[in-house]
């Protein structure tokens, strides 16, 4: 009796992961047309990772694109490699995000740049995507001074301050623009024992949206966020322990994406955020449906990404 009542209960299950597994495809499919277009964008932290595939996505749609980062060897390879086979330009500037004079600084070398090289003074799209992440794992009473003050200086003063400036200059622009919080894991409230000061840096970017929304109310600049959800980057994989990771690598191969696919999708909705003049728009990648869809498959998932034995990463990461 109870085996041949729970049949039903397989059906309904089966059929709804199958229609949200489909929705979600068709949604992603969707917010995966090339947008082409030539604004002027600064991506903080954009020498690797996330922030690196999103300046070449911008780059190959004919955006022009200043990254910045701490070390001039890292922004200068990463030039190197943005600039082939694009029809735009890219340039780099030394920054430190925690740094108010090094942001004003940021602000100055990219208008001198995108004047020299685009005839526009402008910056139409600022994406604040630096940031550091917690390293070794530990209970906030056991983390370090130091590292907790990195972490929030990085994640949510350097924010803040590149939001002002960024807000200040777009104001002074006829066109206006556009300006892109990135959040993180604790964004949406979830516990993030063992990393809560980071956990901490990012639960502030949904209430500074909704602030810095109200606060520019009236003016051509618009405030949104982006979640990239989990990405394969140096800053995922940083850890001290092997066998702590043990359950998250396969995790990672369920939840997590390649910097480059995510890069497309988050690209497509900051044009599309940028283009309608809209603000407060806040767009994840990886939504509950999605998430559902993502475990209901996991058996096809098995070192997809990382190897899960061995933590190395199986697909080229630039």
């Amino acid at each position: 009796m109870d085996n041949g009542s729970s049949i039903p209960w397989m059906v309904v299950i089966s059929s709804v992961a199958l229609t949200v597994g489909i929705g979600f495809g068709v949604l992603k499919k969707k917010s995966s047309k090339v947008m082409i277009s030539h604004k002027n964008v600064v991506i903080t932290g954009g020498s690797k990772g996330i922030g690196f595939a999103v300046a070449k996505e911008f780059l190959q749609r004919g955006n022009n694109v200043v990254i910045c980062g701490r070390s001039q060897e890292r922004l200068d390879a990463a030039v190197e490699k943005l600039s082939k086979n694009n029809s735009a330009v890219v340039s780099a500037c030394t920054a430190d995000v925690t740094s108010y004079e090094s942001v004003l600084n940021l602000v100055s070398y990219s208008i001198s740049f995108f004047k020299e090289h685009t005839g526009r003074a402008v910056i139409d799209i600022w994406i604040n995507n630096a940031g550091i992440s917690q390293a070794p794992l530990l209970p906030l009473a056991d983390t370090d001074a130091d590292t907790i003050q990195s972490i929030v200086n990085t994640n949510l003063v350097g924010s803040l301050f590149c939001t002002k400036v960024a807000i200040n200059q777009m104001k002074q622009q006829e066109e206006g623009g556009h300006v892109f919080l990135m959040d993180g894991a604790g964004s949406n409230g979830m516990t993030t024992a063992n990393f809560a000061t980071y956990g901490a840096s990012k639960a502030a970017i949904p209430q500074l949206l909704k602030s810095l929304v109200k606060e520019t109310k009236g003016t051509n600049v618009g405030i949104h966020a982006i979640s990239p959800g989990m990405v394969i980057t140096d800053l995922l994989m940083k850890s001290d322990s092997d066998s702590s990771r043990k359950v998250p690598y396969k995790i990672f191969n369920v939840l997590a994406e390649q910097p480059s696919v995510v890069a497309v999708w988050l690209t497509n909705k900051i044009l599309y955020s940028s283009k309608s003049g809209s603000t407060g728009t806040y767009n994840r990648f990886l939504t509950t449906p999605g998430v559902f869809w993502r475990f209901f498959t996991f058996w096809n998932r098995k070192n997809r990404l990382v190897d899960e034995s061995t933590g190395e990463i199986l697909f080229k990461n630039e």
